[in-house]
């Protein structure tokens, strides 16, 4: 067997790899995307508050186990993936979010695997404010 063959799934897995990070993004993009989705629909509502929840998909782009969030005041979204001990094996961050929503405040919040988070938005003139995460 060569070199060649050998490296053959091993480069095919990668690609895929990539692929999927390109095409879904990792646990703190996924919940850009949402809050990207749902201040669209706040806004097209017409409606001045509305809350959605959020539960990790798990796999290889999101978190499986328990996870902590941060929404860090006109900053980053921070997530931290943790396996069945605790322990962090993965973190993701992004800005992604702050094209569609303000973040006036820092939150923290700390799930158990599967949990749902719950964030509000608020409509405040044109701007679509987070106004809890729970």
């Amino acid at each position: 067997m060569s070199i060649k063959c050998a490296l053959g799934p091993v480069v095919a897995a990668l690609s895929l790899s990539a692929c999927s990070l390109l095409l879904h993004g990792d646990a703190a993009t996924l919940i850009a995307h949402r809050l990207e989705t749902e201040a669209g629909a706040l806004r097209a509502s017409g409606m001045r508050d509305f809350s959605f929840r959020y539960v990790p998909e798990g796999g290889f782009v999101d978190c499986s186990g328990a996870y902590d969030v941060q929404f860090t005041e006109r900053s980053a979204l921070v997530v931290w993936c943790k396996d069945e001990h605790g322990t962090v094996v993965s973190s993701h961050t992004t800005t992604y979010h702050l094209r569609f929503v303000k973040v006036p405040r820092t939150w923290n919040v700390a799930k158990r695997a599967g949990e749902v988070m719950r964030i509000e938005l608020t409509r405040q003139g044109a701007d679509v404010v987070m106004t809890a995460v729970q």
